[in-house]
């Protein structure tokens, strides 16, 4: 697990009243061709600085899960993939992170080789358009 810094908030993955029957591991998914969400600590860090007005987001996903390429898209990259990749760090995770305007919602999903989409249940809220954080 990512631990925040002072002024940062830090999201696990496990929520009280969330369902976790729908989860599977990004290479069991990757194995089968679904559309699911990753399961696992996943962290979704928020960064803010009030001088600049703006939160930096990062998301980072357990390195294990991760196999092969995998981008975050959303409204903060026009949707685009391969603009912010998460890389292997040596705490053990895989993150991107982009910088937002503050007071902003991020509509946001993975996309992993083979054309793989996945949602984060750590986010404020999963939908059938994918996953979403309130800045």
């Amino acid at each position: 697990m990512i631990l925040a810094a002072s002024g940062a908030v830090a999201r696990r993955a496990a929520r009280p009243g969330r369902r976790s029957s729908g989860t599977l591991s990004l290479a069991a998914a990757d194995r089968r061709g679904d559309d699911r969400t990753v399961e696992g600590p996943a962290v979704i860090k928020q960064t803010r600085s009030r001088q600049a007005g703006t939160c930096t987001l990062t998301f980072a996903l357990p390195a294990e899960e991760v196999t092969g390429a995998v981008s975050v898209v959303g409204t903060f990259n026009d949707w685009t993939p391969g603009q912010h990749v998460l890389k292997r760090r040596s705490n053990g995770t895989a993150s991107a992170s982009v910088v937002v305007p503050g007071g902003t919602t991020v509509r946001f999903r993975y996309l992993a080789e083979h054309g793989r989409w996945f949602d984060d249940h750590a986010a404020d809220v999963v939908t059938a358009d994918g996953s979403v954080v309130h800045v």
